[in-house]
């Protein structure tokens, strides 16, 4: 929607529909405190009585506090009001120079729509030494930067951001490369937060997240958590799948029929610039990792840019890699997550030309 207009195709359901399933909205609300003890939740000065109480708060950027006289010119994309501050601000920028803080899924997607308008020039500010580190190999990594050039998009590796000042009615970035980037605009997607900064309760532990149990629960008290809020092993894949699975465990749960979640890996998928990719699982180099008994099937169509990977540990599919050529997807889920050992056939036709 950074490029079109927003309609009701942005909402997952209309005003309408919480009617019909009977669901009381308290839009605009903010939760300040939840007591524990005596079930109750306060808003504002009121106090609400529950049953039982899910937190589903979400995330919110991490935000830069870097110089406090530009902290509040920096836009931030995760909620509506976020992008809303943005095509605002799009509108009222002079000469078109636009900086992304971070090159990750979010930041590469945001680069993406911008370059639709074409008349932007677009720089992308990264801290790894390439792009999407976790989630890709350097081979596949290689291919995003070099699509990424070619679109005349600016790309900053190994870059830190050491300041950033206001000068003539511009925004300039000093690099930790003594470089300095001038520009209009800056959007910052450097990471995600849980959205639990405003709300105090007792007897929760807090760490990244609300610590839940596998039904989603905080243990010993009535209250659920699923989705960008909740975790496990002080951890939290961050992805719609997940948000959604545990969100159906949560509510079986509260209706009485007994649910645990199944904590998995959650492929990644992007489609930016005419490229197609998904990753799942462990895609580096099993000498980045040292680990014994691995080994990595290839396939590099440099010409039409198709590239496919799977790593194999013990036999087995530890994780893979497509790009522009999706159509093993399917499979290559199935066996990875059923755990299914690979044949010489299917090897074969990794490697081979599709």
């Amino acid at each position: 929607f950074i490029n079109k207009n927003i309609d009701n195709s942005f909402y997952i359901h209309s005003c309408d529909w919480y009617i019909e399933k009977n669901i009381s909205l308290f839009l605009n609300n903010q939760v300040n405190y939840i007591d524990t003890i005596n079930h109750q939740i306060k808003i504002k000065d009121k106090f609400y009585h529950y049953r039982d109480l899910v937190l589903s708060c979400g995330a919110e950027p991490i935000k830069i506090k870097i110089n406090p006289a530009v902290d509040g010119k920096i836009c931030y994309m995760r909620r509506y009001a976020d992008l809303i501050n943005l095509k605002k601000k799009l509108l009222t920028i002079k000469n078109n120079k636009i900086t992304i803080i971070g090159a990750g899924l979010i930041g590469l997607e945001i680069a993406h729509y911008l370059s639709l308008i074409n008349k932007y020039e677009i720089s992308l500010i990264e801290l790894s030494d390439r792009i999407l580190p976790k989630q890709l190999d350097i081979t596949s990594s290689n291919i995003l930067l070099n699509t990424l050039l070619k679109r005349n998009i600016q790309v900053y590796l190994s870059s830190k951001v050491e300041n950033i000042i206001e000068y003539n009615d511009k925004l300039v970035i000093e690099l930790n490369s003594q470089h300095a980037i001038d520009t209009d605009l800056i959007i910052s997607t450097i990471g995600v937060k849980p959205a639990l900064e405003n709300i105090h309760f007792d007897n929760v532990e807090i760490s990244n997240g609300i610590k839940v149990n596998l039904n989603m629960k905080v243990d010993c008290i009535d209250i659920y958590s699923c989705g960008d809020v909740a975790t496990f092993d002080y951890k939290n894949p961050g992805t719609w799948s997940f948000a959604t699975e545990t969100a159906k465990v949560v509510a079986k749960n509260i209706i009485g029929i007994k649910d645990k979640y199944t904590p998995k890996e959650y492929p990644y998928f992007l489609n930016v610039f005419d490229l197609s990719l998904v990753s799942l699982g462990d895609v580096n180099s099993n000498k980045q990792h040292d680990i014994t008994n691995q080994d990595e099937i290839e396939y590099f169509n440099k010409e039409n840019n198709i590239y496919r990977k799977v790593c194999v540990t013990n036999s087995k599919i530890s994780g893979f890699i497509l790009l522009n050529d999706l159509k093993m997807y399917n499979l290559l889920y199935k066996m990875f997550t059923e755990n299914q050992p690979l044949s010489d056939s299917f090897i074969n036709l990794i490697k081979k030309n599709r």
